[in-house]
């Protein structure tokens, strides 16, 4: 999130890896 301030972005796409195969991705929107 303070990236997304920082670049005076308005949305953001955060994906993580959990080993075996499982990734989930997370998009967070600045209001």
């Amino acid at each position: 999130l303070h990236e997304l301030e920082r670049r005076d972005g308005s949305t953001a796409l955060i994906t993580m890896c959990a080993g075996g195969a499982l990734a989930t991705g997370t998009i967070i929107e600045r209001i």
